[in-house]
């Protein structure tokens, strides 16, 4: 328990200190996506994102190597998604949530170092 514990302490904020980003070029939704713990021994990612122009936004997760494990269209003014990535299924050692606007050209990439168990 206590192992568990320092690991999502540690994982919380290596997760806090590279994944807050903001659209690129527009004062737009900050994106923050912060570790918000396990689900059968796999780390649970939550995504953020405020859009109060209820615009169209894409959200693609991919390993390093740039193969996409989810892809996703989504609306609203507030979102919030969890996201339960399988570290034992891919061989990959950082995950990359890229978030874009149908209004924007801006893509913003939020790197994080995947959580192995």
């Amino acid at each position: 328990m206590k192992k568990n514990i320092l690991k999502f302490a540690a994982g919380l904020m290596i997760v806090a200190a590279t994944a807050t980003t903001a659209f690129a070029g527009d004062n737009g939704p900050i994106t923050p996506v912060k570790l918000i713990g396990y689900k059968d021994n796999q780390p649970v990612y939550r995504l953020t994102l405020d859009n109060p122009e209820n615009d169209k936004v894409t959200v693609v997760i991919k390993d390093e190597f740039g193969v996409i494990l989810h892809e996703e269209v989504m609306y609203g003014k507030t979102i919030s998604r969890n996201y339960l990535i399988n570290t034992l299924t891919i061989d990959a050692s950082n995950i990359q949530f890229e978030v874009s606007r149908s209004t924007s050209p801006a893509v913003t990439k939020v790197n994080i170092k995947a959580d192995k168990q």
